[in-house]
């Protein structure tokens, strides 16, 4: 964590300008709703995960890679592309 805040906020801010905006449109919905469904179907947990299934609809919807910290919640959808990274600096 920086321990100077107000340039961290700043450096956040400057890079999530120039990052596009994803719409949540009824065809990631869809989406949304067709992974929730296999993963019930699957015996897969579903309950509190609403946001993660969101974005993971997102990504696959627009055939991106999803960068996380936090493998673990994405790791059993299928077809959606994961890279993780670290907060570690070389």
């Amino acid at each position: 964590m920086s321990t100077d805040q107000p340039a961290a906020e700043l450096r956040f801010r400057e890079l999530v300008a120039t990052l596009p905006l994803l719409p949540l449109s009824p065809a990631v919905a869809r989406r949304c709703a067709a992974v929730r469904a296999d993963l019930r179907r699957r015996g897969r947990r579903v309950g509190g995960r609403a946001l993660d299934l969101i974005i993971a609809a997102t990504a696959l919807e627009f055939n991106l890679t999803l960068v996380t910290r936090n493998l673990r919640d994405y790791r059993d959808i299928p077809g959606l592309s994961l890279f993780h990274y670290s907060t570690t600096r070389e």
